[in-house]
C-alpha cells in the first residue's frame, strides 16, 4: 500500500518521504535475493544488465522500478515508547 491515511500526531511536521533521492540520480541498481544478485547500470541514458550476465535491459522497466522505490512514503513511525511490545 502506498501513501498514508492517518495524520502524524506524534511528530506532526515529520517528513514522510522515504528518501530525497530521485530516479534520475540513480545510475546503478543491485537487487539481492536468496538466489543471487541482479545488477544493472545506466550509461548514456540506457540501462544494461551487468550481473549475473551482461546484456541489454529494458529501460522503461528499470526506470519504473527506481521510480517506485524512490517515491515510497512512510505510513507510520515507531514511537519512543520504552515498551515497544505494547505497540
Amino acid at each position: 500500500m502506498m501513501g498514508i491515511s492517518r495524520v502524524n500526531t506524534v511528530w506532526p511536521g515529520r517528513d514522510r518521504k522515504l528518501s530525497d533521492l530521485t530516479a534520475t540520480q540513480v545510475n546503478k541498481v543491485i537487487i539481492k535475493t536468496a538466489k543471487g544478485e541482479v545488477e544493472a547500470e545506466k550509461a548514456a541514458s540506457h540501462w544494461s544488465l551487468t550481473r549475473p550476465f551482461k546484456g541489454r535491459a529494458d529501460d522503461q522497466k528499470i526506470t519504473d522500478l527506481i521510480a517506485n522505490a524512490t517515491t515510497q512514503r512512510i505510513e507510520d513511525f515507531v514511537t519512543d515508547a520504552k515498551d515497544l511490545g505494547a505497540l
